[in-house]
């Protein structure tokens, strides 16, 4: 899927769905439809998930800090970032804490 491929080449600097409908030249509500269908998850929850794993990736590099993280994820400020991972689900969280 298109989708997939975009979010892999895009998400650590466009994290929104608008983003990826034009890129695709979609409608939102096609585009949330067959990420439903297909993979049980809306296209946010899918951006989502793409930037944490390149934040716990980043994350497992003891050299680099928060806020290198949080600038290179294009996040506006360190608080930013932190206020999005501790949004995330649990489950693939698991280990990791940012600090305030």
């Amino acid at each position: 899927m298109n989708f997939m491929k975009s979010i892999c080449e895009n998400a650590v600097t466009e994290h929104s769905v608008t983003f990826y409908v034009d890129y695709l030249c979609v409608s939102t509500k096609h585009l949330t439809r067959l990420t439903k269908e297909t993979f049980k998850q809306t296209p946010h929850e899918m951006i989502c998930k793409e930037i944490i794993y390149h934040a716990l990736d980043m994350l497992d590099n003891h050299e680099i800090s928060i806020r290198q993280i949080s600038e290179e994820l294009n996040f506006v400020d360190m608080a930013s970032f932190s206020k999005f991972f501790k949004k995330q689900p649990f489950d693939y969280c698991f280990g990791f804490a940012v600090p305030h």
